[in-house]
């Protein structure tokens, strides 16, 4: 397992150094309970940061499968690159070139947002947070969803 998790109200965070076949298949499983236990789809953010490691060629075959899943059973997907340095901004605007191309195809690719910080998540989802964005950045960062300066 090489993600941290954390639910706060329903937000779903997970902060990702690597991404295996394994964790997938548990995140399906958890995303699938908590629409069961709440009764509505939780809001996804997955967070990258510098200590992000590429999945290997084998998971990367099956992330596509993976997302297809995974958006069915959530509301919004954040995606969270808050790695810093040249690649990490090249990585955040190809994406978001990705997901904007994609939409043409696919409708539910418009639930897909990257961000470059969970408080621009925050301040995006400022009316459904549980607590005082202030309150879920330090639980975050108690977790050790976030580094001190994120």
């Amino acid at each position: 397992m090489a993600r941290l998790e954390k639910v706060l109200g329903r937000f779903y965070f997970v902060r990702w150094q690597e991404i295996e076949a394994s964790d997938m298949e548990e995140l399906i499983d958890s995303m699938t309970q908590y629409g069961a236990e709440h009764g509505r789809p939780p809001v996804y953010v997955a967070i990258q940061g510098d200590d992000y490691r590429e999945p290997k060629p084998a998971v990367r075959s099956t992330l596509l499968a993976f997302f297809a899943k995974l958006i069915k059973l959530i509301e919004t997907d954040y995606v969270v690159i808050a790695a810093t340095g040249v690649k990490a901004s090249l990585q955040r605007s190809a994406m978001r070139a990705m997901m904007t191309v994609g939409r043409i195809a696919r409708a539910d690719l418009s639930r897909v947002v990257v961000l470059s910080s969970v408080g621009d998540v925050l301040e995006r989802e400022k009316a459904h947070l549980p607590a005082p964005a202030a309150q879920v950045l330090a639980s975050l960062r108690e977790a050790g969803i976030l580094d001190a300066e994120t």
